[in-house]
């Protein structure tokens, strides 16, 4: 497995860990609720799509 595939399941990971709720945040995102990153859904959409660009660098090569 080469290193953008590697950096491309972190970065998926990292969109998953985006919409997990946090009761200690200080604002709710734009879901409605308190998450652990106040602008999910739109990080998480930008994560996904950086890492979907990065996976198809990754199977070209």
């Amino acid at each position: 497995m080469s290193i953008t595939a590697i950096i491309a399941i972190i970065m998926v990971l990292a969109a998953i860990i985006t919409l997990l709720p946090r009761t200690s945040a200080r604002r709710r995102c734009a879901l409605g609720y308190k998450a652990l990153c106040t602008f999910a859904p739109i990080s998480t959409i930008m994560l996904l799509v950086i890492a979907a660009f990065v996976w198809l660098i990754s199977s070209a090569g």
